[in-house]
């Protein structure tokens, strides 16, 4: 596993074997300007995986999404599906949370898939993978 970045509000890494990409968000975010540096690192994960990586994101620990992150989530999104997303799968533990992220989603047509714990999304996202391959 490769870590592209590991700060107080998030990490971010590659398993380049799998071609996925990892973030975990440590806590909830108030406003963009808590994570100055995500975008790039966004796109330093993007240039580690190739043309239909998949993609997990652990959000259990965010309690709210704020109106104004919907914009940097729309851009992250939109930069996945650019370089070529095959599936996404996201954790979440609220769900005013997920209704949210589902509804930001539609707007950059991500391929969001919904689970309630990493280890159901992570055999879900090896089992579609295994199915793309066959």
């Amino acid at each position: 596993m490769m870590v592209i970045a590991n700060v107080p509000f998030y990490e971010l890494s590659v398993n380049k074997q799998k071609n996925r990409i990892y973030f975990c968000a440590q806590t909830t975010l108030s406003a963009p300007s808590q994570v100055p540096d995500l975008f790039q690192d966004w796109q330093r994960a993007l240039q580690e995986v190739d043309r239909g990586f998949t993609f997990l994101a652990d959000l259990s620990k965010v309690d709210a999404f704020p109106h104004n992150l919907e914009a940097m989530t729309v851009q992250a999104q939109k930069a996945m599906v650019a370089a070529g997303i095959y599936q996404a799968a996201e954790v979440f533990t609220k769900e005013e949370v997920e209704l949210r992220l589902t509804q930001i989603s539609k707007l950059s047509d991500y391929p969001l898939n919904i689970f309630d714990n990493t280890q159901d999304a992570e055999r879900w996202l090896d089992e579609v993978m295994e199915e793309k391959h066959l």
